[in-house]
C-alpha cells in the first residue's frame, strides 16, 4: 500500500505540474504530453544522440540508487553507500539539465547567466569530488576522470566557441563520450561493490 500511495503521489505531482505549465504558457495538453519528434513533425532519428544521452544519464542514476539500497544492509559499506546515493542525485541533476536545457535556455530565460549556472555546477562537482575523494580513489577512477575531461572539453567549447569547426560534432560529441564513460564507471563501480558485499549476505 505504501508503494501504491507513493506512485499515486508522484503521478499527481507530475500531472499537477503539467496542468500548471499548460495554464501558465497557454498551450494544449498535447503540446506538453507528446514527444518532440511528433510535435515538430521530424524524422524519427532527429535528436538521436541527445535522446540516448538522457537515457544513459538516468540509467547511471538508477544503477547508483539501486546499488546504494543493496549496500544499505552492510554497515562496512556505509561510506560507499553514501557515495552512490550522492552520485545518483548528482546524475539526476545532470540528466534533468540535459533533458530540459536548464543551463542553456530555461534558467537563462529567467535571468540567470549560463556562466553562473556552469560555475554553480562546477562547484557542486568539486564539493562532491572532495567529499568522496578517498572512496573514488579506491575505484577504477580513471574512467570517471576521463568522463570529466570530456565534459570539460564540451563545456569549454560551449562557453568559448572556436571558429571554423562544427560545434555540434566536437561539443556534443565530447559530451556524449563523457556520458558513456560516466555510465560505464558507475555501472562497473556499483557491480564491484555489490559483488564484494554478496558473500556477507550468504
Amino acid at each position: 500500500m505504501v508503494s501504491i500511495g507513493l506512485a499515486l503521489a508522484i503521478g499527481t505531482a507530475v500531472f499537477g505540474a503539467v496542468v500548471s505549465l499548460k495554464v501558465w504558457k497557454n498551450v494544449s495538453f498535447a503540446f506538453l504530453s507528446r514527444d518532440i519528434v511528433s510535435i515538430g513533425d521530424l524524422p524519427a532519428y532527429a535528436g538521436f544522440m541527445s535522446q540516448l544521452g538522457v537515457i544513459l544519464w538516468f540509467a547511471a542514476a538508477t544503477v547508483c540508487i539501486i546499488g546504494a539500497k543493496v549496500l544499505a544492509v552492510q554497515q562496512r559499506f556505509l561510506k560507499f553507500q553514501q557515495f552512490l546515493w550522492f552520485s545518483g542525485l548528482l546524475t539526476i541533476l545532470l540528466g534533468l539539465d540535459d533533458a530540459f536545457l536548464l543551463h542553456e535556455r530555461f534558467l537563462p530565460n529567467m535571468g540567470i547567466p549560463e556562466k553562473v549556472i556552469m560555475t554553480f555546477y562546477g562547484s557542486i562537482v568539486a564539493a562532491y569530488a572532495c567529499r568522496f575523494l578517498h572512496t573514488i580513489l579506491s575505484t577504477q577512477y580513471v574512467v570517471l576522470v576521463s568522463a570529466l575531461m570530456f565534459f570539460g572539453v564540451s563545456i569549454s567549447l560551449d562557453l568559448f566557441p572556436i571558429a571554423n569547426i562544427d560545434p555540434y560534432l566536437f561539443e556534443d560529441g565530447a559530451k556524449m563520450v563523457g556520458i558513456i564513460a560516466w555510465f560505464v564507471y558507475f555501472y562497473q563501480t556499483t557491480m564491484t561493490a555489490i559483488r564484494a558485499a554478496a558473500p556477507l549476505e550468504s
